[in-house]
């Protein structure tokens, strides 16, 4: 399977064969057996050629908003702006196949879209009625921003369920590596409740933070959620995410790696060992490479208290229907 392009009947092959097996396995054993007997299984290199793969995890946040500035609810959230525009540079190239740009045209010149620091604190999108929803805190929009999607608690009581729409192209730079940089935190300090602590704590740093992540995603109002890269609704526990240029799109696989146990108040009191089949139905900007897995992990505060905490080596391995060609390598 390595080097091969996975074709979408392989795919759903695959995923008819994996049923079948489940509804015909009564045991652990016949399980394991049929598996090996249908499927080719590769595992991932890693990061370091030796299938060592860090796995972090994401969530659905669940924030209070309005549909209206006021003085308690005053960072926007935009949708797309009508003036982001996606070049395709394939058209020019065909060795730039799977390239785009995201720009915007100014006086006949074709120039990156704007940068975190420009929307957010220079209020270059001001005045174009692009704010979807309005939300009470700065840090809960960025780190929405890193989420990608969302429930947003109106004060009338409504729910409105917003999923990344676009981004601004620029390339996503952790903070995270920005605050242990500029020694505030250390590697083992930085988990995005310290994080978020941190910025609550220093708001004067706030602008030189959040600009160094020049990445800015766009939303839109979804009726059901959260929806990943496939438009398929992100199942917790089971939908990872993974660099698309090196896995197959809603790829069966299997993840070994480990789990918080929370308590009552949302505190990791434990670890342990997290083994399961999951399904590859999303992508994000900051996880490249073949060592990178995010799983989802629900929606809520005990999702996020989770998913926030979750940094942990393990191995990743996909599985896709044997063909006869395969079977005789």
């Amino acid at each position: 399977m390595a080097g091969q392009h996975i074709t979408a009947q392989r795919q759903r092959e695959t995923l008819e064969t994996f049923l079948h097996i489940l509804d015909q396995s009564t045991t652990t054993e016949a399980l394991n057996t049929a598996i090996h007997e249908h499927f080719d299984i590769v595992q991932a290199s890693g990061r370091k050629g030796q299938g060592d793969v860090l796995f972090t995890s994401y969530y659905e946040a669940y924030l209070a908003g309005s549909l209206q500035p006021t003085a308690e609810f005053t960072y926007p959230l935009y949708t797309r702006p009508p003036d982001l525009i996606h070049i395709d540079l394939a058209q020019f190239r065909p060795d730039w196949s799977g390239e785009r740009l995201s720009a915007r045209l100014e006086n006949g010149q074709v120039l990156p879209y704007y940068t975190r620091r420009e929307i957010d604190f220079e209020n270059k999108l001001d005045g174009r009625n692009l704010e979807l929803v309005w939300l009470r805190d700065r840090v809960d929009g960025f780190f929405l921003h890193i989420q990608g999607s969302g429930t947003i608690h109106l004060p009338d009581g409504q729910l409105m369920r917003v999923n990344y729409a676009a981004s601004n192209g620029h390339t996503y730079r952790s903070i995270g590596q920005f605050l242990i940089q500029q020694r505030h935190l250390t590697a083992k300090q930085v988990t995005m409740q310290s994080l978020q602590d941190y910025l609550r704590t220093h708001d004067e740093k706030q602008a030189d933070i959040f600009s160094h992540n020049p990445r800015y995603i766009f939303f839109r109002q979804v009726r059901e959620g959260p929806v990943g890269s496939l438009g398929l609704i992100l199942v917790p526990g089971r939908s990872i995410a993974t660099d698309p240029k090196l896995f197959p799109a809603a790829g069966l696989a299997f993840v070994q790696t480990q789990q918080p146990v929370l308590n009552a108040a949302h505190q990791v009191v434990g670890w342990k060992p997290l083994s399961r089949f999951v399904f590859n139905h999303d992508t994000g900007n900051a996880i490249k490479g073949p060592g990178r897995v995010d799983l989802f992990w629900g929606s809520g505060h005990a999702a996020a208290a989770a998913a926030g905490r979750i940094k942990h080596q393990g191995t990743l391995m996909f599985f896709v229907k044997r063909t006869a060609e395969s079977s005789n390598r």
